[in-house]
């Protein structure tokens, strides 16, 4: 996950830089981050907890 998000941040930043308007920045900004959320997603574990326990879901 490091290394996407090494990836990532500098091209989204030197896009960024070159993108004119304020709107289109924020946009952008929203897609780096939802693609940062959804490989934080896909590698979280799936299960419950209670009482101090993990129970782990298996599909």
């Amino acid at each position: 996950m490091l290394k996407t998000l090494l990836l990532l941040a500098p091209s989204s930043m030197v896009i960024a830089g070159l993108l004119p308007s304020l709107p289109a920045k924020i946009i952008l900004s929203g897609f780096v981050l939802l693609a940062a959320l959804a490989h934080a997603a896909g590698r979280a574990p799936v299960g419950c907890q209670d009482e101090g326990r993990f129970h782990s879901l298996t599909t």
